[in-house]
């Protein structure tokens, strides 16, 4: 059976969920560097430094951090231990600033970026603010578990 999507100008045929969703993403995708606005400060100040007493000092892996948005968001807070993960190679030239910044950034899957780090890196939090819905639920479960073992005593996800 062939199913086809429609996605903006994209059409894809004999779509392979596990395969494609992220490609297909990617064809989509805005890949310019964005700009924290007075809303998304607000935002995250409520959603990430009230709701998990994050600090300045602390060490923060953000997967699926896209255009970085959040990560220039944690730039604007005088955050420098940040890592940022995405899947998109595109996002290259939309990131540059953040790496220029100091901060570590790698375009590789979630799993990938795990498996390779699980015993060498810890971090204080762990965010993936649209990530979840994008992977099968056995791989999220999967890869939350691993993302456990890379947090420091006291971290949260």
């Amino acid at each position: 059976m062939t199913i086809f999507i429609v996605w903006g100008t994209h059409v894809v045929s004999d779509f392979n969920f596990k395969r494609d969703k992220a490609d297909l993403y990617k064809g989509v995708r805005n890949n310019s560097p964005i700009k924290v606005s007075p809303k998304h400060i607000r935002q995250f100040d409520k959603e990430f430094i009230a709701f998990t007493q994050a600090n300045p000092s602390m060490e923060v892996l953000e997967i699926g951090c896209g255009s970085g948005l959040f990560l220039r968001y944690l730039l604007h807070r005088d955050f420098r231990f940040v890592t940022g993960i995405d899947y998109d190679e595109n996002l290259n030239g939309a990131l540059e600033d953040l790496k220029e910044a100091g901060y570590t950034i790698e375009l590789t899957d979630a799993e990938t970026y795990v498996d390779k780090n699980l015993n060498s890196l810890l971090f204080d939090r762990i965010v993936l603010f649209d990530v979840l819905e994008h992977i099968e639920l056995n791989d999220s479960v999967k890869l939350l578990r691993k993302l456990h073992g890379m947090l420091n005593e006291g971290g949260k996800i």
